[in-house]
């Protein structure tokens, strides 16, 4: 053998010399077809590596050495977004004051009585 091969020509010698190559392309199909992987592809997509995040997760970042307090704000503000409230939720004081005193009426309640009760007299 003076002349080198290319690789796949070797391969090819050997399998000669070991005794039938299609034997053992044989063997790999039925071994592919015990497996289930004849040609239909596995439901529910594909297998992520350890460490690996989905897609929607891809951008984010862990959130890691920040104090206690602004960790806080920031859910907070998270969950105003998400839930699209106007607000956070309040303490029990404010909400008591909400209900039953100016600030819980509406701008035409708050001068005592709306236009159209006055037109009306």
């Amino acid at each position: 053998m003076g002349v080198r091969m290319e690789g796949w020509k070797r391969g090819e010698r050997k399998e000669k010399e070991r005794g039938g190559g299609e034997e053992r392309r044989r063997r790999e199909e039925e071994k592919e077809e015990r497996e289930g992987r004849g040609g239909e592809e596995k439901e529910g997509g594909r297998k992520r590596k350890e460490g690996e995040k989905k897609r929607k997760e891809r951008g984010k970042k862990k959130k890691r050495g920040k104090r206690k307090e602004e960790r806080g704000k920031e859910k907070g503000r998270e969950e105003k977004r998400r839930k699209g409230k106007g607000e956070k939720k309040k303490g029990k004081k404010e909400r008591r004051e909400r209900r039953e005193g100016e600030k819980g009426k509406k701008e035409g309640e708050r001068r005592g009585r709306g236009r159209k009760e006055e037109e009306r007299e």
